[in-house]
């Protein structure tokens, strides 16, 4: 597993549970193994799935502070980033994951179950047509699923109605995106908002990076 030595440097430096690298390893070769059978990341992905999937979704853990039991919803998840790689290292933190597309959910359920997941959650649906009984979340986190606009409209009717954030990465366009956003913020609840190019694990992986927008509503 290319990049093993650096997810263990990451893990150790959030603390994460002891059973958390047998499990990454575990999540690793399942990502391998349904690969072959479905689209859940591209074949360029499959030599990097530790630094691209693992260790990016982490660095969430050290840009946004997350309390303990944190309830996250994490939108278009498909193969589970970046909700599973937080959830394993924070066990506390409720997670429900969200896909429209149900052999993906195949996948995330079965990961849910294979990696001993508490307090996990899966919804096949799309964000945009929240169910009856919608998940309330404290933190929404999508990547690579639609442009900032769309995803925060998507996002709000799910966040606690006393304050909430939206945290998403993001690519070279991130700044444009968080504009246009902004010159329609008089439609949306949004109380703060801010892009951040940022570095994590204090310099641990040389010249690792992201590009991260992240939206406060309400209160908090």
């Amino acid at each position: 597993m290319n990049h093993e030595q650096d997810l263990k440097a990451v893990l150790n430096l959030l603390r994460a549970p002891a059973e958390a690298m047998g499990q990454f390893l575990r999540y690793h070769d399942l990502l391998l193994e349904w690969n072959r059978r479905m689209n859940l990341i591209s074949r360029q992905d499959e030599a990097r799935i530790v630094k691209r999937h693992f260790i990016e979704s982490l660095a969430l853990l050290q840009f946004a502070d997350m309390p303990l039991k944190t309830r996250l919803l994490d939108i278009g998840s498909g193969a589970g980033f970046p909700g599973i790689p937080i959830k394993i290292c924070r066990p506390d933190i409720q997670v429900t994951l969200m896909d429209s597309t149900r052999k993906k959910g195949l996948f995330l359920n079965y990961l849910i179950e294979e990696l001993d997941l508490s307090d996990a959650y899966l919804i096949i649906g799309r964000a945009e047509r929240p169910p009856v009984d919608k998940p309330v979340a404290d933190i929404v986190i999508s990547r690579a699923v639609s442009d900032t606009a769309t995803i925060v409209e998507w996002s709000v009717p799910y966040l606690n109605p006393a304050g909430g954030r939206i945290i998403l990465p993001k690519g070279p366009g991130a700044q444009n995106e968080l504009n246009h956003l902004l010159a329609r913020v008089s439609t949306l609840s949004i109380s703060a908002s801010r892009h951040a190019t940022f570095v994590p694990f204090s310099g641990l992986i040389p010249g690792f990076q992201l590009s991260l927008i992240e939206i406060r509503t309400g209160n908090k």
